[in-house]
């Protein structure tokens, strides 16, 4: 029964423009695709539209007429050209959950899940600092509030933990200060774990999508996977060019990822 309701809330969201923490619906400016180059930006006029002057002695606006536009640069838009916008700085997740695509280019803005929650993080690390060792109750809430607060202090609250184009997302960085380990070190086995954990490799999945041997969901979920694991593999590369040797010292941590 829900089925239809969820699909209506998520073709919505999928077309809606965020404005003053409102959702609102642009008909016409909604067709307009994603770039993480675009030609077209959305702009919010908030001075009279037209057609007010024909209705607001009938029906007086309760507040500022409001309007959405679509604004090219100086350059303008060659005749045919498709009309692009961004949809903001987001990574592949972000696109893939709200808008149901992938970019066919490579997301600049695209990271990678390492570590879901603060209590994810701490076992981890736990794990590392004591293999044989269970973790008590007590302990893995003392390490949590710990990280908790470091963050807080920060400004960087509680979330889930990412590798980003380049490095990693500065919540970690505190979080593996919090409990005195090398964020790179932390960073670097959780990417080994992963990887290994996944069903295929980077070049099985490429040779999938090249092969055409997927097709509609199977392969917006493919190329998902794929550009997860470029991202990890290239801090896996920027960790080993900065500490090499590192990550082969120590052995692999999580067999039940």
């Amino acid at each position: 029964a829900w089925e239809r309701p969820l699909w209506g809330a998520a073709l919505a969201h999928s077309r809606s423009f965020t404005w003053q923490d409102r959702q609102l619906i642009a008909p016409g400016i909604d067709f307009a695709n994603h770039s993480f180059e675009p030609n077209c930006v959305v702009n919010m006029d908030c001075g009279p539209a037209q057609g007010t002057a024909a209705v607001e002695e009938v029906a007086p606006p309760q507040e500022p007429w409001q309007k959405f536009q679509l604004l090219v640069g100086d350059e303008g838009v060659a005749a045919g050209e498709e009309l692009t916008i961004s949809y903001g700085s987001w990574g592949n997740e972000v696109l893939y959950l709200y808008y149901g695509f992938i970019p066919d280019e490579p997301n600049p803005h695209d990271t990678a899940v390492l570590f879901f929650d603060t209590a994810e993080l701490v076992a981890f690390v736990c794990k590392y600092k004591d293999p044989g060792r269970s973790m008590g109750a007590v302990l893995k809430g003392n390490l949590e509030e710990l990280v908790a607060q470091r963050l807080v202090d920060v400004g960087a609250p509680p979330a889930r933990f990412h590798a980003v184009q380049g490095g990693l997302d500065n919540s970690l960085v505190e979080a593996c200060a919090a409990l005195d380990v090398d964020p790179l070190l932390i960073a670097g086995l959780r990417a080994r774990d992963l990887l290994h954990a996944m069903p295929t490799s980077l070049e099985q999945d490429v040779e999938l999508l090249l092969e055409g041997r997927v097709s509609g969901e199977q392969e917006l979920a493919v190329r998902y996977r794929a550009a997860q694991k470029v991202v990890l593999a290239e801090m896996l590369k920027a960790i080993a060019e900065e500490c090499p040797g590192m990550l082969e010292r120590v052995p692999r941590l999580a067999a039940d990822l």
